[in-house]
């Protein structure tokens, strides 16, 4: 009886860990069309809010879901204080706080950790285009991550199903 619930357990727990690779699959998917909407929503701050750059990520970081918005909010803080750091160290840090536990892989977090050095040194055109052109990036990025959902998720969950059944049948 013990040896079913340790095999039943084992299964459960292949079985289990199929599913959360997949899960993450379709976090990163759904975080990256977060960060699209984040950036048209940036760009808009500054196209028709007229709002200097600490006060478009604040009040962006209010209208974005988590882990945008602990990041926005985070850099706009850290603006409004400005202890002698640049923009980019401080979207940097920011990013590297608030960002690094998400499903986002380093090349998806390093879209919005390039807009430190590229914004707030130009005029507002310049930094509309580069939130442009960020946001095609951050698109490019989540159609291969759709398509690798695709291909992957139901890959990640039969192989946690069939581990779980192999080893029940090779300890059995």
């Amino acid at each position: 009886m013990l040896k079913m619930a340790g095999l039943l357990f084992l299964f459960l727990g292949c079985t289990g860990a199929g599913l959360a690779v997949s899960a993450s699959l379709g976090e990163r998917v759904r975080l990256l069309e977060e960060m699209k909407h984040m950036l048209k929503l940036l760009a808009g701050e500054i196209r028709h809010g007229h709002a200097s750059l600490p006060e478009a990520f604040f009040q962006t970081g209010k209208r974005c879901k988590p882990p945008f918005s602990g990041f926005l909010r985070e850099a706009a803080r850290m603006m409004e204080e400005s202890s002698g750091m640049g923009l980019a160290e401080i979207v940097r840090t920011a990013g590297e706080r608030e960002l690094k536990a998400s499903a986002l892989k380093p090349d998806d977090r390093e879209i919005l950790l390039e807009l430190g050095e590229r914004l707030g040194v130009l005029d507002v055109e310049s930094q509309l285009g580069i939130l442009e052109l960020s946001w095609e990036q951050a698109g490019r990025q989540a159609d291969a991550a759709r398509e690798a959902y695709r291909q992957k998720s139901r890959v990640a969950r039969y192989l946690g199903v069939l581990s779980g059944l192999f080893l029940v049948v090779l300890l059995f």
